[in-house]
């Protein structure tokens, strides 16, 4: 999976998309192996190359609940791009996964600029999305 087919990279000149392969570290994670915890700095995001994650937050009634489930082509930690405070939930491997880890830090603004502003147009069209099918469920 190429990171630049990716929502976040949409738009992207081959000038950023090689800076943000550059910028990039490709990890190895073995089935069960915690990629992210909640309440761990959140510094980085990650293109998912191959393989399966879940992403899990914790409840009150110390359950775990699951949110998704995402595969090769997907993204997680991008929203902490926005507010970088700390994770808010669990990112573990359901099967032998290789990510694209990118460190904000490393990221040139042309490229957080990018990355924001498709970001911002995918969410506003969720929420598009959504109000239709409230609409249509009425």
């Amino acid at each position: 999976m190429d990171p630049g087919q990716q929502y976040l990279c949409s738009g992207m000149t081959k000038v950023q998309l090689a800076h943000l392969n550059e910028a990039g570290i490709e990890k190895q994670f073995a089935a069960g192996t915690q990629i992210v915890r909640a309440g761990d700095s959140a510094d980085c995001l990650y293109f998912i190359l191959s393989g399966e994650v879940e992403v899990l937050v914790d409840t009150d009634a110390g359950k775990q609940l699951r949110l998704a489930t995402l595969g090769a082509g997907t993204v997680f930690g991008e929203v902490d791009l926005v507010n970088r405070e700390r994770r808010t939930a669990n990112v573990t491997a359901t099967m032998d996964s290789v990510c694209l880890q990118v460190c904000f830090d490393a990221l040139e603004d042309g490229v957080k600029t990018k990355m924001l502003v498709n970001m911002a147009s995918y969410l506003a069209s969720k929420i598009q999305q959504d109000t239709e099918l409230m609409h249509y469920l009425g």
